[in-house]
This record gives C-alpha cells, sequence and structure tokens, in this order.
C-alpha cells in the first residue's frame, strides 16, 4: 500500500512517525504529502494539532474522502493511536530528523482550565529515555507536559547526564513548585536552549518569582524564557505587569495568545495580538507600547521606499 501523511506541526509529529513505523513494517511505502500537490494514496493521515486549521483537515476529507482519517488535538482532544501503535518507536526519518523526541510521561497534574491537556492524557509513565534516543543524535526533545513534577524528575535527570544526553523540554518545567534542588538538578542537564518557564496567571505572582529565584541561583537569566498567558483572565495592566517584572529579572519574555481550543472560529482581540509582537519581536526593549504602532509604520515606509 501506499501511504500519504499530513501535518500543521512545524517540525515534527509523533503520531505519524509511529504511524509510519507500523505501516513499513507491513511492507507499505510511506511519505510526507506536500500540501500543494495532491497525489494518489491508498490511505491517508493527517494530524492537525491547532484548532485553527480544523477546516484544512476537512479539505483533506475532501478530497481523498474513505481513504483519510483526519485526527490530532485540532480535530479531535480525546482520540488516540491504537495501542499496537503507540508501543512502536516512532520512524525519524520521516521527517528527517537527527534528535529523538518523544513522552517521558503523559498528561499534567494542573488542570488548568485554558488548556486541553487533562482532558486529552492522564498523568501516567510514558516511554522510557532510552526508546526516545535517535541513532543518529545524542540529542532529544522531550515533550512533557510538567516535567519537574515528575515522581521520577531525578532518576531521569540522572539518566539524561549518564547517557551524555543534549536535551530541549519543549514545554518546560513548573516553575510554581520549583525548589532548590529541583533547580540544581536541572542546571546539571546539558540543556540545548533555553529552559522554559511559565506566568499564566498574575495572582500566581509570589510562586513564580519565589521558582524563580531558586533557578537563578544556578541559571544565568539569559538561559530562562517565560510564556506569558494572555486573553484569558487578565488585565492588560497584569500583562504589561508581568512582562516588566520579567524584564527587571532579565529573563526573555515570550507572549502566547490564549485560543479557545474547542472554537476553530475563535476570533483573537486585536490588542492582544498587538501586544504579542510587541513583545515577541523584543520591540518592547526599545519602543514603548504607545508608540509601537508608529514605528511599526515608519519601518514600512522606509522598506517601500527602499523598493525605489
Amino acid at each position: 500500500m501506499k501511504i500519504g501523511m499530513i501535518t500543521d506541526a512545524p517540525m515534527h509529529n509523533l503520531a505519524l512517525m509511529k504511524l509510519s513505523t507500523y505501516h513499513k513494517s507491513l511492507g507499505d511505502s510511506v511519505e510526507l504529502i506536500n500540501k500543494d500537490k495532491i497525489r494518489s494514496f491508498d490511505k491517508v493521515y493527517g494530524s492537525y494539532i491547532f484548532t485553527w486549521n480544523r477546516n484544512k483537515a476537512l479539505e483533506l476529507k475532501q478530497v481523498y474522502g474513505d481513504k483519510a482519517i483526519i485526527s490530532g488535538t485540532g480535530v479531535d482532544v480525546t482520540d488516540k493511536l491504537p495501542k499496537h501503535v503507540e508501543m512502536l518507536k516512532p520512524d525519524y526519518s520521516l521527517f528527517d530528523l537527527d534528535y529523538g523526541v518523544g513522552f517521558t510521561r503523559r498528561g499534567c497534574i494542573n488542570k488548568c482550565s485554558f488548556c486541553v491537556v487533562p482532558k486529552k492524557e492522564i498523568w501516567k509513565e510514558d516511554t522510557a529515555i532510552k526508546d526516545i534516543i535517535n541513532p543518529l543524535s545524542n540529542r532529544v526533545y522531550i515533550l512533557d507536559n510538567n516535567f519537574s513534577n515528575d515522581p521520577n524528575f531525578e532518576l531521569k535527570v540522572k539518566e539524561f547526564n549518564n547517557r551524555n544526553l543534549i536535551v530541549s523540554l519543549q514545554s518546560g518545567v513548573d516553575v510554581r513548585t520549583m525548589t532548590c534542588e529541583k533547580a540544581r538538578l536541572l542546571s546539571t542537564i546539558n540543556h540545548e536552549k533555553q529552559l522554559h518557564i511559565a506566568w499564566d496567571n498574575y495572582n500566581h505572582k509570589k510562586s513564580v518569582l519565589k521558582g524563580i529565584d531558586y533557578l537563578l541561583n544556578y541559571f544565568k537569566p539569559s538561559k530562562l524564557m517565560c510564556y506569558v498567558l494572555i486573553g484569558f483572565n487578565s488585565t492588560r495592566e497584569e500583562d504589561f505587569l508581568r512582562i516588566d517584572e520579567l524584564r527587571r529579572l532579565k529573563i526573555d519574555p515570550y507572549v502566547m495568545m490564549y485560543r479557545d481550543p474547542y472554537d476553530p472560529n475563535y476570533k483573537f482581540d486585536r490588542m492582544d495580538m498587538h501586544f504579542k509582537n510587541w513583545v515577541n519581536g523584543h520591540a518592547y526593549k526599545s519602543v514603548p507600547f504607545e508608540e509601537f504602532d508608529r514605528a511599526i509604520n515608519e519601518i514600512k515606509k522606509r522598506q517601500q521606499l527602499s523598493l525605489f
């Protein structure tokens, strides 16, 4: 059989990689579909992780009909791979990856109302670290949603280090439950990128800043990046206060805009989008928010003039 696969994930898709391993074990050929080129396949898998791409999933179903199997968090948060597929190692060649990727533990102990994880997964052990490693390198991308609260956190940190792995914790750590010992252990990991933390609610200020204080005993501020959720139970004043506090600590903020995970037609607030661009584009370091519009317009004018 000829199997086609497509996703809206920017780097990799674990479900598709495991499905690829399964189909290749049956002797099937597997390839990623170029979204601009419709080709003939015996079966097509579409895995969409973003709600706003749900319409693309429906379009794929229209093109391939009954041959298409459409799922992913953006389509159905309750859908799961069959157990005999879930247990397989991912096919890293599907995305031509030179790093390993996977969950050592699924789920999260928190029940944040803006997040789909508690509805999607239960809090349980998933894949052994040895089974995540890509034979091509010692780099691993760990997808765990709450790594620092894992009951086996210390053992896993030690295993990362014993295996000389370069680690990227994709979803970060829960800074609100940080301790001095957890911070020390995290500092022993060979991190590929900045360590990610989050400040989702301004009212968590006390626990967030206490956790950051623990981390700063072992990490330089430039080695930390903080996700800041806006558009969900926060005022603009609270958004500014969080950014100002992170600036004071010399920690990079990264704004995440809330979007209803069950409404593909959810509309962003224009000012939220503006605030996100101001922060994530690092304009906040040099341009007051009130002057951001004018600064952007000036840049656009200069770009237009440079064309002539």
